[in-house]
């Protein structure tokens, strides 16, 4: 059970500290080493949580630290190229609406991929009822309504573009790639629910 308060005001930190996080990295001048520049930043970053740590620890800070799982340093491997990534982006043509949006949709997309593969290797060992099979047919269900409009969307854009449908108006454009996308995955749907009757 979660607490109100910290659900929703945890969400309007990571809102707050995003917005800032994408507007200031639009605002930095071109020229000097980034990666030097992202190593100061994250010295006043250690500082402020080592601070905030300090501040709300719940037992001696030595063996607080011990107990901190190791998993935290992973994100030294992956925060260079994240915050790095972000600033050449913006340095080299991308709008801060545009750079962000692209960059989470696809990252949420190979997530979703990376999601189907580990889930795949779970559902092996689900126990009866449905078992395995059930609980693929449910999950691909859902997959499907989640990851169908990126192909729909950039499909349906190339037939606009190369064939006949480029003389279609925007309104009629936007219909044409929700009825395919319904379509798309109202089949996928009844062919899941037909193999998961049958298995």
């Amino acid at each position: 059970m979660h607490k109100t308060g910290l659900y929703y005001g945890s969400l309007a930190i990571v809102i707050a500290a995003n917005l800032g996080y994408h507007l200031v990295s639009r605002s930095i001048p071109v020229g000097g080493n980034q990666f030097l520049g992202i190593a100061g930043a994250y010295l006043l970053a250690s500082v402020l949580c080592f601070l905030a740590g300090v501040l709300t620890r719940m037992g001696p800070l030595l063996k607080e630290w011990k107990e901190t799982p190791l998993h935290y340093l992973l994100f030294g491997l992956f925060v260079p190229g994240l915050e790095a990534g972000f600033i050449l982006m913006y340095h080299n043509g991308w709008q801060v609406s545009q750079g962000a949006l692209v960059a989470d949709i696809l990252t949420s997309t190979l997530l979703a991929v990376v999601g189907v593969a580990l889930f795949e290797l779970q559902t092996a060992y689900l126990p009866p009822p449905g078992g395995p099979t059930a609980a693929r047919a449910r999950f691909y269900s859902a997959a499907c309504w989640l990851l169908a409009p990126i192909p729909v969307f950039f499909g349906c854009g190339l037939c606009f573009r190369w064939f006949v449908l480029r003389s279609f108006g925007v309104y009629l454009q936007w219909t044409v790639v929700l009825a395919v996308y319904l379509l798309v995955c109202v089949v996928t749907c009844a062919v899941l629910a037909r193999y998961r009757r049958r298995s």
